[in-house]
């Protein structure tokens, strides 16, 4: 009897009864069974229902199944929405943040707090475009779902559609309501991939600098008087074909002219703004793709000033900052060493800043070739402190963008919300409980056929049969698979 019951149809119910019902048809006595059985419809009398209370009968769809994770989605778009508009408001309408053609600055200053800054506001970014990417794939895999009457409309054509899996192939197939708001969220989520990160960037800045060898009475009080024309065209490295160079006497009007001689002024003006390091601590601070902290160097020798020329500016190189594959600290070894025939500024294959590093570092002296001074070594080096002009910047241009496509999305989610009405089936386990409540005409009989069957036969509209398993091999996972996916 408990078997029988099971496989009764879900629309009917059992009701025992004795035989005295009018319905029972027999007396107690003569082994006749001491109870009957009725099958019911729920439409009858005694399967309804006793009423329930208003707030339970009143239970709005999305509240129940997928409608509860795509409004848990919504929620979080139009949450990032407030977010996103809140921010662009309070940035572009602050006086603090400079704002000049669509680029406003969050802040100036020190590189290292730029860099920690940005760290911090990238990834608050991703933080918020995981919440909108998610909470998309999840609403177009619930759209892209079939309902049971598209799935019949579909078999009926000896087609199928995909369930439980992210699916392009079934929006020729759905309702055009449903395609357009997957096409809608989807499309909206090409510029949240290409553009949310580069709202906030940091902007870092570099300093270009001269590099001076000097002798050590070079900052004694009336050193560098004689640095005239001569003491100057001395030490410029002038007429070097190769490098650029002014030539002649356009050099004492060329830029990297007066940014030396706005050094020696600022020097003689102002010795807070120079640190005195060693060879060692220079080097490791100049050795850096970027040098934003510091500007100009003197590299001061040992020997005193030499009498005979008269001049205590030995010799002068510029390093402007450029790109390419050139190492950030290669010009330390421009300056040869003993026994070499190479000429000025030429790079090294035996010196490398690295290299140099761990000589100095040992504690060995650091000698030096100069082109017209001949050899001399570096005892000491001053350096000029600059402050950092770093940038933390924001694009209010790309910010519109994206709140835009912030705004497509949750208005897509609500909507997908608040139209879906119809049980769709967005899982496996929704199309086991559809088919085995009501059961496909199209595909009974063949549960055991696999997908070569279904493309070869049952698509060409080929009279099902019930299948027997056979299986050729052992079967692997990843077979299960189309090649498309």
């Amino acid at each position: 009897m408990p078997n029988f019951r099971n496989k009764l149809q879900k629309w009917t119910v059992v009701s025992q009864g004795d035989n005295n019902d009018d319905s029972g048809g027999g007396g107690r006595g003569g082994g006749s069974i001491s109870s009957s059985m009725k099958l019911l419809t729920l439409d009858s009398e005694f399967t309804r229902e006793p009423p329930r209370p208003l707030l339970s009968v009143w239970k709005p769809v999305w509240y129940t199944g997928w409608h509860t994770g795509v409004l848990a989605c919504a929620t979080s778009v139009v949450v990032v929405l407030f977010i996103n508009v809140g921010l662009t408001i309070y940035a572009a309408t602050n006086p603090e943040h400079k704002m000049e053609g669509g680029i406003g600055t969050l802040y100036e200053g020190s590189c290292d707090k730029s860099r920690t800054i940005g760290l911090w506001l990238h990834l608050g970014i991703n933080v918020l475009s995981t919440l909108l990417l998610s909470g998309s794939n999840y609403t177009q895999q619930c759209l892209a779902a079939p309902t049971r009457s598209e799935i019949d409309a579909a078999h009926a054509k000896r087609q199928w559609m995909d369930i439980g899996v992210p699916s392009i192939r079934n929006l020729f197939r759905i309702k055009l309501e449903r395609t357009l708001l997957w096409i809608a969220i989807g499309f909206t989520s090409i510029p949240l991939h290409l553009l949310y990160n580069s709202i906030v960037y940091t902007s870092l800045s570099a300093n270009d600098f001269l590099v001076s060898v000097v002798t050590k009475d070079h900052f004694e009080l009336g050193a560098y008087s004689n640095l005239d024309k001569a003491g100057l065209r001395t030490a410029w490295p002038v007429g070097n074909t190769g490098h650029n160079y002014p030539t002649g006497e356009e050099y004492l009007d060329s830029h990297d002219f007066r940014l030396f001689r706005s050094m020696l002024q600022g020097n003689s003006s102002s010795t807070v703004r120079y640190e005195d390091l060693s060879p060692f601590e220079y080097i490791n601070l100049y050795n850096t793709d970027l040098v934003s902290s510091h500007r100009n160097l003197f590299l001061m020798t040992s020997p005193s000033s030499n009498t005979t020329k008269n001049n205590t500016v030995l010799d002068i190189e510029i390093e402007i900052v450029e790109g390419g594959d050139k190492s950030p600290g290669n010009w330390m070894c421009n300056y040869r060493g003993r026994n070499t025939t190479q000429p000025f500024l030429s790079n090294s294959s035996e010196c490398t800043p690295s290299k140099l590093f761990r000589h100095v570092k040992s504690g060995l002296p650091w000698r030096v070739k100069l082109e017209r001074a001949g050899e001399v070594e570096i005892s000491r080096c001053k350096c000029e402190r600059t402050a950092e002009k770093c940038k933390v910047q924001f694009s209010l241009g790309i910010m519109i963008v994206v709140i835009c496509c912030n705004l497509v999305k949750a208005c897509g989610m609500i909507m997908t919300v608040a139209r879906s009405q119809e049980p769709t089936l967005v899982t496996l386990g929704d199309a086991v409980g559809s088919f085995l409540s009501v059961p496909d005409p199209t595909t009974m009989g063949i549960c055991f056929a696999d997908r070569q069957f279904i493309k070869r036969e049952w698509r060409r509209g080929w009279r099902t049969e019930p299948r027997q398993w056979k299986q050729k091999g052992a079967q692997r996972w990843w077979t299960s698979v189309s090649r498309t996916r």
